[in-house]
């Protein structure tokens, strides 16, 4: 069956429209499609919608093949050319504006933050002397906002500075010699006397890994300097990769394709500097697809990680635990909805046949994750006599590396698919998949443009208070919408500006006579009776905000 782009682009981790439309944008600047006919410039919107939806191929795989082939041929800067040797291209000049825009899209300029506070290996990444400088700052600004990591790791190789724009070249450094290379450069750097580090930083234990060129004086990549820490033996744990933007994916992908799954990584990185290059950038997506490119490919293999015969199962061994699995709000303590109940006397193998996903747990047991509603009935019609005795199932195993969460979320995925959900419900099943945890490689592929889905997508970067308001106040998702577009993650203002939103929604903004001022506008705060003229407020304040973040971030975009 044919396919389009989508799926693969969604494997890489660009799930929104704007950050598929962002990368089809940037292709073809690059030139990856050659000439395409109406377009003098940069791709538009629709134009970067009609690839994405239009343009097939006989599979994910042969998909995969084509990115890989034209980012390898028109991203990679050429054998032997460092990063800043690169220069862009006339039309990436002319449209710089519009093409920073694109990756600030798919996520390759902004800070990356760290999602806990604690690791136990910090690896501060080897590169030019500015760029380590940044990730030296950005670790210790880490560091003062209350992250803690036990040991720092320094991976630098034998790479020979550039005098031009590498300062230390030829300085004495802390060992008395004249700084060379990579490795004696970031030594450097770290142990200078005008270093200030945060209280206890300075006490953290530092370890210095050197990785020697390859043959014929290749130098190391960032695969080569992790796999050097890996072989003194360090503790499995959780790791943070310090980076800089624009390397930050790549170095996730690069350092993940080598270490062991007992070490849980997480790639940071300080935004990017204000003149960037663009062919520096692409050229890091380059990278990040060839090194991701195994995973990327068992990742899209349709179906095979899902595979499982279908098996009868007698309903009464199975089990519930509505909490862990269930994730529509609502339920009772069977995980069923009034909305969902079956009222039936009979069961249906048309409308009730279709087979229930269960989650076996390593002592056993059989824990439904979709079909609650179903498992009802049949066990209710089995006792009168009339039920369908076993029940059709499909089986996903712990001891195959199922979790219950996968199992939540792959049953969620599900019912999403057949449009059996609401727009908060689908938001926050979005955002638990991607919070972490959850294998989302087993995830079935969404088609992102159909219903709500974008809606709940952009949605789930609210915060679970916010998402719980929009619901229990009916506020239009419409509004939360434009909230998340806002204010993305940021959870502080994001319920902030809902506190604003819910007060605006509960005042009466009827305009009444009044002496002074016969067209003024008397507030009382009683509820208003018609919630149109409330969400029409609601809804012109939080375009407003839009408009203020939108100026102050064209004040200080790159030009």
């Amino acid at each position: 069956m044919p396919v389009t782009l989508q799926p693969t682009l969604e494997a890489l981790g660009h799930r929104e429209p704007a950050q598929q439309r962002a990368v089809v944008k940037l292709l073809q600047a690059a030139g990856a499609f050659g000439a395409v006919e109406g377009v003098n410039g940069i791709l538009t919107d629709p134009q970067a919608d009609a690839i994405l939806q239009h343009i097939t191929f006989n599979d994910n795989a042969h998909a995969l093949a084509m990115l890989h082939q034209i980012t390898q041929e028109h991203l990679l800067r050429p054998e032997g050319k460092e990063r800043s040797d690169c220069q862009d291209s006339e039309i990436f000049q002319t449209h710089r504006r519009e093409l920073t825009s694109a990756l600030l899209d798919m996520g390759m300029l902004a800070d990356i933050k760290p999602q806990h506070k604690h690791y136990d290996h910090v690896l501060l990444m080897g590169a030019t002397e500015g760029e380590v400088n940044t990730r030296l700052e950005y670790m210790k600004q880490l560091w003062e906002q209350g992250v803690r990591f036990d040991k720092i790791v320094m991976l630098g190789s034998e790479r020979p500075l550039n005098p031009q724009i590498e300062p230390s070249a030829g300085k004495t450094g802390p060992s008395g010699h004249a700084v060379q290379t990579e490795m004696e450069m970031m030594e450097a750097r770290y142990y200078d006397p005008k270093s200030r580090f945060p209280e206890g930083m300075d006490k953290v234990r530092i370890f210095e890994v050197n990785t020697f060129n390859k043959e014929g004086g290749k130098r190391a990549n960032t695969q080569d300097t992790v796999n050097s820490w890996l072989k003194t033996k360090p503790d499995a744990g959780e790791v943070l990769v310090v980076s800089s933007q624009p390397y930050v994916q790549y170095q996730q992908v690069a350092v993940k394709s080598v270490m062991p799954p007992e070490f849980r990584t997480e790639a940071v990185g300080a935004a990017a500097a204000d003149d960037v290059k663009i062919s520096v950038a692409l050229d890091s997506f380059a990278r990040q697809i060839d090194v991701n490119l195994t995973r990327l490919t068992e990742k899209l293999k349709s179906g095979a990680a899902l595979s499982t015969p279908l098996i009868g199962v007698d309903p009464q061994t199975i089990k519930v635990d509505a909490a862990t699995y269930q994730f529509r709000a609502g339920g009772d303590a069977n995980g069923v909805t009034d909305k969902g109940r079956y009222h039936a006397d009979h069961w249906d193998p048309i409308l009730h046949g279709d087979p229930i996903l269960l989650h076996e747990r390593l002592d056993g047991t059989m824990y439904v994750a979709d079909g609650h509603h179903r498992v009802e009935l049949a066990k209710e019609l089995n006792a009168k006599g009339v039920g369908p005795g076993n029940i059709m199932a499909m089986v996903l195993s712990e001891k195959q590396g199922y979790s219950a969460k996968d199992a939540k979320i792959i049953a969620a995925y599900k019912n999403i698919a057949h449009g059996q959900t609401d727009v908060v419900e689908t938001a926050k099943v979005f955002k638990e998949a991607y919070a972490g945890g959850v294998k989302t490689e087993l995830l079935p592929h969404l088609q992102m443009d159909k219903g709500n889905l974008k809606m709940a997508f952009t949605m789930s970067k609210l915060s679970d208070k916010v998402l719980d308001q929009v619901a229990a106040e009916k506020i239009d998702p419409k509004i939360a919408e434009k909230l998340a577009e806002t204010l993305p993650n940021d959870h502080d203002r994001q319920e902030k500006v809902m506190q604003i939103i819910s007060k605006k929604m509960h005042q009466d903004y009827t305009a009444v006579p009044n002496e002074s001022h016969a067209s003024s506008v008397q507030v009382n705060m009683q509820p208003l009776a018609q919630k149109a003229q409330a969400s029409a407020v609601a809804s012109g304040f939080v375009a407003k905000l839009a408009t203020q973040r939108a100026q102050a971030q064209a004040s200080a975009s790159i030009v």
